[in-house]
């Protein structure tokens, strides 16, 4: 997936943010946390092109990795969820347990996700990356 965006802010930390205005594809994809009535959004990622404030500039998601993102974030959970409730439902469990143990596996999933962030995040696999300057 490939966007432009404008810089808006340089940080200290090598690291720019990029602001996004919304796209009729906004409507369709939810993984940015844009919601319904914002007219944009902003992402902070590294400078690595040394793009100044105003710059205008490409930003692209390596190819597959808004699915995986959606699996990891959606799909495993759930489906982590509704096997809790199918394994306790076998068990004749009461409900409030059945609940409280749906809550927990969800919990501990997105617990998972959370380490698996901190592994894969130092190699930058997912994230958004500058790869060129349009307009100075």
């Amino acid at each position: 997936m490939t966007e432009s965006g404008k810089i808006i802010e340089l940080r200290g930390d090598g690291k720019a943010v990029v602001r996004f205005v919304r796209t009729d594809a906004c409507a369709y994809c939810k993984l940015c946390s844009m919601r319904g009535g914002d007219e944009h959004i902003d992402m902070a990622m590294d400078n690595k092109l040394s793009a100044k404030i105003d710059d205008a500039v490409i930003v692209q998601m390596k190819d597959g990795g808004m699915g995986l993102i959606a699996i990891l974030l959606y799909g495993i959970p759930l489906l982590l969820m509704a096997a809790a409730i199918l394994i306790t439902i076998l068990l004749k469990a009461q409900d409030y347990i059945i609940g409280t143990v749906a809550v927990a596996v969800c919990v501990a999933a997105y617990g998972v996700i959370y380490l698996i962030n901190k592994k894969v995040k130092p190699k930058r696999r997912l994230a958004p990356e500058m790869v060129k300057i349009i307009k100075k």
